[in-house]
């Protein structure tokens, strides 16, 4: 008894976890009438706790971190402690792309953990695993489970946009726009993109990126990258829509603005006059590298996920 005791106390010193608990694991088994099952049990919360809630967890991989919370996962602590142990470990199955990981803690968690606001929220961000591992159905499913009264606004828009979304991936555009109505924030402008890109619809895409442009002034250094990215695309999908007048306007009013930008070149490209032989609307995508990297809703959020973690986002 004392000597299993002692080698898990020595194999968790020497950060062999998965031994060391096992092995005080057998102490609390064969020797359960005794103090020493107490002790050793106490030894594997502990043990466990400051693993998943400290920094120790970062010396780990992700693959034999998540396989020693399925094989111990009765350890995990009630309460608040424990739901920050799975948050951690859920974005750390993020970080990797291990999604299927993630979904499967974040289930349990929404399921049987949470409740109020906080399965809202966490709710969100398995709507947002879901989109992020290609399934729309399942975020739209968690969305829908995980709805309750009394959440902030923001969290309420976040997820209305999560659901949006994969609305969009299930070819239910029309439901999606409706569902955005009166919402002109920029995650709802750049889902509407998303669905007027998948439809051809180039004129709702001009005026959407027109409203993202917004009014001047501009910046007293010019044009803002991510301003002047929205109005290359507005000049894009104008020149898509055949709207030549509307893109002959643009060029005099933010001809010169957009000659200080790293988008000079490419404006001018567009802006041109078919009759100067410049334009072929039919490739014109293919000419303008910054149209094809233009960054879509959910672009946005893998973009803040390689800067951040994923319980970051709400």
């Amino acid at each position: 008894m004392a000597l299993l005791k002692r080698i898990g106390e020595l194999q968790i010193e020497n950060k062999d976890f998965r031994e060391g608990l096992n092995t005080l694991r057998q102490v609390a088994i064969f020797f359960p009438n005794m103090p020493v099952a107490t002790e050793a049990t106490d030894m594997m919360h502990k043990t466990f706790e400051n693993l998943y809630l400290g920094d120790e967890i970062n010396n780990i991989s992700a693959i034999k971190a998540v396989a020693l919370y399925d094989e111990f996962r009765e350890l995990t602590p009630a309460g608040d402690k424990g739901d920050e142990l799975i948050r951690r470990l859920a974005d750390r199955m993020v970080d990797v792309e291990l999604f299927e990981r993630a979904e499967e803690l974040l289930e349990h968690q929404v399921d049987f953990r949470l409740t109020g606001v906080e399965k809202a929220r966490v709710g969100a961000r398995l709507a947002l695993v879901y989109l992020l591992d290609s399934k729309p159905e399942e975020t739209i499913r968690s969305i829908d489970e995980t709805e309750v009264p009394g959440v902030s606004d923001e969290l309420a828009t976040q997820r209305r946009h999560l659901r949006a979304r994969a609305l969009l991936d299930t070819d239910r555009g029309v439901e999606a726009i409706a569902s955005l109505e009166g919402d002109y924030s920029r995650n709802a402008e750049l889902l509407r993109i998303d669905h007027y890109r998948n439809t051809r619809d180039y004129m709702s895409a001009a005026e959407t990126f027109q409203r993202l442009v917004g009014e001047e002034p501009f910046d007293e250094n010019g044009i803002s990258d991510e301003r002047g990215r929205y109005m290359l695309n507005w000049a894009v999908n104008l020149a898509m829509a055949g709207q030549e007048r509307t893109l002959n306007m643009l060029k005099r009013r933010y001809g010169e603005v957009m000659a200080q930008s790293p988008y000079a070149e490419a404006f001018s490209l567009i802006t041109s006059s078919p009759t100067q032989g410049l334009i072929d609307y039919r490739t014109l995508a293919d000419r303008v590298d910054e149209v094809e990297e233009f960054q879509g809703f959910l672009a946005t959020y893998r973009d803040q996920l390689e800067k951040s973690q994923l319980s970051a986002i709400n």
